[in-house]
């Protein structure tokens, strides 16, 4: 493992990972931070692994909710988000 760093360092890698976010939809609900019912925005995050700044494989996903009246964020079980909105 440290023979496999070393090499990296020797070589001049440039790797690391980016969020790359999308917008799902809107959808309308009761804010648990604010307790009014309004839109929310939902967006999908996914982290990915680059190699010389160039997206290669995703590594994680996560669904984020923000509510459009007071700005909390708070997170989203993926398989709901995707049964919400469906795209198909």
């Amino acid at each position: 493992m440290i023979m496999f760093v070393y090499l990296l360092s020797v070589v001049s890698l440039i790797y690391g990972s980016r969020s790359l976010n999308r917008a799902m939809g809107q959808m309308q609900n009761v804010c648990p931070q604010c307790k009014k019912e309004g839109f929310q925005t939902v967006a999908r995050s996914r982290r990915w692994f680059t190699l010389y700044f160039i997206p290669v494989f995703p590594f994680s996903k996560k669904t984020i909710v923000h509510c459009n009246l007071c700005g909390f964020q708070y997170t989203m079980d993926n398989e709901q988000a995707d049964s919400l909105f469906s795209q198909g």
